[in-house]
């Protein structure tokens, strides 16, 4: 029998504060956080500099929406330019760090596709000097257009699957997920409470409706019934320090193999349709570890 672990976060249109006091509580969390986890440098919030990187005989890949190219080798001096290309180069194992900017897949197509355990770091400025999950913003935020590009085989914005066990984990850290640029809204403006920028989500199906990034100015956007991040893993998950907004469905949901934990701690979710976080486990022995 497979066990379901389902954590109800927020499952209705709220009054969302702005971005600028979202992200302050999180820094307050993680700074708290940090006086009881000084072993763990990767998980400052604060500043960070180059000689306090997680020490790893892993491969590291840099990458800069600003400043990189794809064609590049994804060294520091010369970064890759999608988080994307950095997975796909990358070996397991490997630490990924992302400079400030929007990713949201090669050629802005809505999804960033896992098949391996890598650890993506953001947070980081242009060159790599300083660390900052608060003033060096890494976004992973599609617009109303890539609803269109976005391939069938993946269900999140981020989609992780690894099936192969082992036990190199899979991590994320310092990633901001908003998928409110995306997400179809009441063309009648109903269901907007006070304080509120949009009218309520529309309802599944999804008839389509108004949304876009500029001032809810696209009247025809219909968007995909997606999760904001999807994985199914047979190795450890360690989510921690990440902002999830407006989420169309779940903002995580996910399966995890008998024997592996997943770690979630110290993140933000806000303005989920559905469930905040849902997580199966994949074992089909009754009361089955996970």
């Amino acid at each position: 029998m497979k066990r379901l672990l389902s954590i109800i976060i927020v499952a209705a249109m709220v009054a969302i504060p702005s971005n600028a006091q979202l992200l302050k509580n999180l820094g307050k969390s993680v700074s708290s956080n940090q006086k009881t986890e000084s072993t763990q440098p990767e998980a400052q919030s604060g500043k960070q500099t180059s000689a306090s990187q997680p020490a790893t005989a892993a491969k590291t890949l840099y990458v800069s929406k600003a400043t990189g190219k794809n064609k590049n080798d994804g060294s520091k001096e010369a970064p890759l330019k999608n988080i994307q290309k950095a997975v796909d180069m990358a070996e397991p194992g490997t630490m990924i760090l992302v400079a400030e900017g929007n990713y949201f897949g090669n050629l802005d197509c809505g999804t960033i596709d896992i098949r391996k355990p890598v650890t993506i770091q953001g947070g980081w400025n242009s060159d790599f000097s300083e660390r900052d999950v608060l003033k060096y913003l890494t976004m992973i935020q599609p617009s109303a257009e890539s609803n269109a590009t976005t391939t069938s085989s993946t269900l999140g914005t981020m989609h992780i699957e690894i099936p192969a066990k082992g036990d190199i984990p899979m991590e994320l850290d310092g990633l901001i997920f908003d998928r409110g640029n995306t997400n179809a809204y009441n063309p009648k403006g109903e269901g907007k409470p006070e304080g509120v920028f949009s009218p309520m989500m529309q309802e599944l199906p999804n008839t389509g409706g108004i949304g876009g990034d500029d001032e809810m100015s696209q009247s025809e956007v219909h968007c995909l019934d997606r999760y904001t991040l999807y994985f199914k893993v047979a190795c450890p998950l360690n989510i921690r320090n990440c902002a999830f907004l407006n989420s169309r469905t779940q903002a995580l949901m996910g399966a995890i193999s008998e024997g592996k934990k997943a770690t979630i701690t110290n993140n933000i979710i806000v303005n989920s349709r559905m469930a905040g976080a849902e997580i199966w486990g994949t074992s089909t022995t009754l009361n089955a570890q996970i």
